[in-house]
């Protein structure tokens, strides 16, 4: 009997980790599934190319607009309302999609979407840190959102394969599941209340320091070592902006068939949370510097594969640059956690992948005024130039700190 209240205390969490997963897995999806559909919005709606990479970056505008805007809501004003805001717009997001008739409706779609992923990932990472740990709660965040990200693009393509309604179905499928994470989430009891709350709750500790007062790094090196993890997502999540749209449509050049689109932007993205899951033990310091020199000499192939027209070259490229991306996402993600404030958990966690975002939108848009093997290279050179970075920092500088597994 002694045990009960430990028992309990051990499900408790257990459930709150499989709800806040659920719910975060389903925002990110939301942010993917027009992916798996541009072949067919291109066909039925006459969507341009450009137009495609255009509605790709309202979807990064809204992201940027909710982490710069919203991004340190969770650490003012709880967990709880963050993740709630967050959901409620995806469930917008997806009823815009299910209504939408012609083009314009997608643009607000994905900025809805944006939005709804700008305020949801920081405060996802933070209450999972919060219950986990940071090594496994921002490990269990970056696999969640890879998985997310892989995921999208096929469900979507698969239910319009088999639905008469292939623009309508896929939304209205994941209404029902939004619907569910917004349920469950509102019957979390045991979330962070925010620093605002904490002031006026008899519970505030008067010595303890509040957020926004609070140094969002405890030292110079530690914001070093934030600023080369933020560049390495800003690379990673180049690549996945690449295969989000315009990687798949160049190999598939001549009547690019759309689940094919689809599995290929799924499998980079799936072997990157694969990668993610089985060095979630590993210390992310050892993990940064090669990840990034896998993701950068990746992409560089990946512009020679391209280039040769191979497409069993580009599929190769393709998971390799799964591998790298699944590397770097993982280590720079729990480095940054470990080296912030803990208080300004979330501020910190929303700015680091602002970085990311701004890239996701502007390595494919730049595309369109280079090439997609000018962007390629570029963001392999990057990637090594971030590696380089990284391993001086540790070698002239102070470690950076372990990430504390509670």
């Amino acid at each position: 009997m002694e045990h009960t209240p430990q028992r309990r205390r051990t499900a408790g969490q257990a459930a709150t980790v499989v709800v806040l997963v659920f719910a975060m897995f389903q925002v990110v999806l939301g942010s993917t599934l027009p992916s798996g559909l541009y072949a067919l919005y291109e066909a039925q709606w006459s969507v341009s190319r450009a137009q495609t990479t255009i509605i790709f970056a309202m979807y990064v505008a809204g992201v940027l607009l909710g982490l710069f805007g919203l991004g340190s809501l969770a650490d003012t004003r709880g967990r709880r309302i963050a993740i709630t805001l967050s959901i409620t717009l995806a469930v917008a997001s997806s009823g815009v999609f299910v209504l939408a008739g012609a083009v314009w409706p997608l643009f607000l779609g994905r900025l809805l979407s944006g939005l709804s992923v700008g305020v949801g990932t920081g405060a996802f990472t933070a209450a999972l840190c919060d219950t986990l740990g940071t090594v496994k709660g921002s490990s269990l965040s970056a696999i969640t959102i890879a998985a997310a990200l892989a995921a999208g693009p096929v469900a979507s393509a698969v239910v319009a394969e088999v639905h008469p309604q292939p623009l309508r179905a896929p939304f209205v499928v994941h209404l029902v599941l939004l619907s569910v994470s917004l349920v469950a989430c509102l019957r979390l009891t045991n979330l962070a209340p925010g620093t605002r709350r904490r002031r006026a709750g008899r519970a505030h500790h008067p010595t303890t320091q509040d957020s926004a007062a609070a140094p969002l790094f405890p030292s110079r090196h530690s914001a070093w070592i934030f600023l080369v993890s933020t560049s390495a997502i800003g690379w990673a999540y180049g690549a996945n902006g690449m295969w989000q749209s315009v990687v798949p449509l160049t190999a598939f050049a001549d009547n690019p068939p759309q689940l094919q689109i689809a599995v290929m932007t799924a499998t980079m993205l799936g072997i990157s949370a694969v990668c993610q899951i089985f060095t979630m033990s590993r210390d992310p310091r050892g993990l940064l510097a090669p990840g990034l020199i896998i993701l950068g000499l990746a992409l560089i192939g990946a512009r020679l594969a391209l280039q040769s027209t191979t497409l069993g070259a580009v599929w190769v490229a393709t998971c390799v640059v799964g591998i790298g991306q699944g590397l770097s996402s993982r280590s720079s993600l729990s480095l940054v956690t470990a080296n912030c404030n803990a208080s300004r958990r979330a501020t910190a966690v929303s700015r680091y992948y602002s970085f990311g975002y701004i890239i996701t939108a502007a390595a494919p848009l730049s595309a369109n005024l280079l090439s997609v093997p000018t962007v390629l290279t570029i963001l392999g050179v990057l990637s090594l130039g971030s590696a380089v970075g990284f391993l001086i920092l540790r070698r002239h500088g102070a470690s950076p700190p372990t990430p504390t597994p509670a």
